[in-house]
Formats: structure tokens, sequence, C-alpha cells
């Protein structure tokens, strides 16, 4: 049913416009941040990880050009799953610990961390794909000593 997404050149777009539509929700926050001072301090929660994500995002749609334009699968696929694995792990560590910290030192109170199921759900894959980036690595590199060899 939504296999039409899944093609390269179709899929490559749909992330693009939710990368779009997301930097421009991430700048509409940030205005509405520094405009209003500490009354809307608690939007930190959701400005602090944004990057992080914004950055998964982004690799997510450069990888799916590439294997769109016949790319490496393999040494494609060892990269991208670093790249989002960081940024997803650091978005979840920024949600859970950096935003309270932040919004600690600007108000003088609140919490050292924020209890957030999602956010410490998506770090804890982030590290889980850095993980799985390392072994695929790993694979690569015995493989081609093992074809060397034979």
């Amino acid at each position: 049913m939504l296999l039409w997404i899944t093609r390269p050149a179709i899929a490559s777009k749909a992330i693009l416009v939710v990368f779009v539509v997301l930097c421009l929700v991430f700048g509409i926050e940030l205005i509405g941040i520094s405009q209003s001072g500490h009354t809307q301090i608690i939007m930190l929660y959701d400005v602090i990880p944004m990057p992080f994500f914004l950055a998964a995002i982004w690799s997510m749609r450069r990888a799916v050009i590439l294997i769109g334009r016949g790319g490496a699968v393999e040494s494609l696929l060892s990269a991208l799953l670093w790249r989002v694995g960081v940024s997803l792990f650091l978005g979840g560590l920024a949600l859970v610990f950096a935003a309270p910290q932040l919004v600690r030192l600007f108000t003088g109170s609140g919490s050292f961390a924020r209890y957030d199921s999602s956010a410490i759900t998506v770090g804890v894959v982030g590290l889980a794909l850095m993980i799985v980036a390392r072994v695929v690595t790993e694979a690569g590199a015995m493989r081609t000593e093992l074809d060397e060899i034979l």
C-alpha cells in the first residue's frame, strides 16, 4: 500500500519536506523564546535537541539519495548508522539532561533531569545504531581481509 513512498526519489522529497517544516518550526520557537524572555523558557525542552534530530533527518535524506543513485550500500550503511546514531543519542541526552539544566539555570528552579520515555528510547536506539555501525564496519574489514587471502 505504501510501497510508492519507498522509492528513493519520492522518499528523499518527503524527507526534505519534513526537514524544511521542522526547520521552520525550530526557527519560530527560537524567535518565540528570544522575544518572550523567561515566560516561554519551558520551550527549551523542544528547542535544545532539535539540531541533533535535524542532523539525523538530513543524514537519512542524504543516504536515500545515494542509495537511489546506486551508491555502495555497505560503506554507506555503516557511515549512515553512525551519523544517525550519534545524532539520536545526543538528541536524547539533550532532551533528558541538557534542557532541564538550562531551564534550571535560567529560572533558578527545576529538576536535574527530565523523565521522557520517548527521549530515552530515542537515545537508546541511537546508541544501538552506533554499536551496529561499528559491527558493520568490522564485518566489512573482515570480509575485505578474507577476500585478499582467497
